[in-house]
């Protein structure tokens, strides 16, 4: 999987495994030096955000989730 496919699977769809795909992703590419240090910072902080996010709002993404789920049944 490349960079970008993992960066936009992770935005696509936020989930533990989208997370690890990319972080492991971003860390390879770092480690090759394909990626600089500053993207692969910015790959952190951008999952972390996103697990520090309030409950609520975690909460409110799968409800999102289960109604769009729902509709294309």
């Amino acid at each position: 999987m490349t960079f970008d496919q993992a960066q936009d699977t992770f935005r696509t769809h936020k989930t533990c495994r989208t997370a690890y795909t990319y972080l492991t992703v971003a860390s390879q590419r770092n480690a090759a030096e394909a990626v600089s240090t500053d993207t692969f910072f910015n790959v952190i902080g951008e999952v972390a955000n996103w697990l520090s996010a309030p409950d609520e709002h975690l909460l409110g993404l799968e409800i999102a989730k289960a109604r769009v789920a729902a509709w294309r049944k």
